[in-house]
């Protein structure tokens, strides 16, 4: 076995014992709102020469879309959950590949990394979708459900395992995802970078997270051909130049 190969089977061995520890809980979760329509939980599995990487990068989405969707809670585990995210390859040979989201996310590591294929973390700060109405695509859940996951501490559990040097997180400044992220990093400090208002790109401080963690709006958002304005300003995917520069200069 190579030293990468150690390395990787190493976190995943962690995760999964880590997950597992919290999977009843998270069952629970599942069987109270049973008459919702939910997705799967989303964990995470760290892909080959993920430790290996200069830049060892997370990039934190909302929450999921239709991500293995209507299925008894009953029927899957954590290894299975862990096997859909290295299965799904950061979007390589999928549709989504092609979105903004995944655009970004790929142009970002590739600015920090030089690595084929690509080895970075991609997680969620909430870590379910819900569709909340019949044809509607899921989305945000109810801020009850909201509160249930959270109690598993999921991403808290994938950061202290995986100890990425470099976490960017799309959730962007509405409400409801500055109180989440506040709720799941009691006390952080959220402090505008490289000139721009902290509603457009932040840093993010807290002891949880390494020193370069930055916030920006959801790259849906700043793909817009009507392009985000706050306090008078006109904001678009130039922000994610600078955030790059950003995190190469330092």
């Amino acid at each position: 076995m190579t030293r990468t190969e150690y390395l990787r089977t190493y976190l995943n061995r962690a995760l999964a014992e880590a997950y597992s520890y919290v999977w009843e809980p998270i069952v629970e979760v599942y069987r109270f709102y049973e008459d919702r329509e939910l997705t799967m939980p989303h964990l995470v599995r760290a892909p080959d020469r993920y430790n290996v990487q200069r830049s060892r990068l997370m990039v934190v989405g909302q929450q999921t879309g239709g991500w293995h969707d209507q299925q008894d809670i009953s029927s899957v585990n954590p290894s299975q959950l862990m096997n859909w995210h290295s299965e799904f390859d950061l979007a390589e040979n999928t549709k989504v590949k092609k979105s903004p989201f995944w655009q970004i996310a790929h142009k970002i590591n590739t600015a920090l990394n030089v690595s084929t294929p690509p080895a970075f973390i991609w997680s969620n700060l909430i870590k379910l979708a819900e569709r909340r109405k019949p044809a509607e695509k899921y989305g945000k859940p109810t801020t009850e459900l909201r509160d249930a996951i959270r109690e598993a501490g999921l991403l808290q559990l994938e950061l202290e395992i995986l100890k990425p040097n470099v976490v960017v997180f799309f959730t962007g400044p509405t409400g409801y995802y500055t109180w989440e992220l506040k709720q799941q990093f009691p006390g952080i400090c959220i402090e505008g970078a490289r000139g721009y208002d902290e509603h457009i790109l932040a840093k993010l401080n807290h002891d949880l997270l390494p020193e370069h963690t930055y916030r920006s709006y959801h790259p849906n958002a700043l793909n817009r051909s009507a392009t985000k304005k706050h306090k008078g300003e006109r904001v678009g995917l130039e922000v994610i130049d600078s955030l790059i520069e950003l995190i190469v200069e330092s």
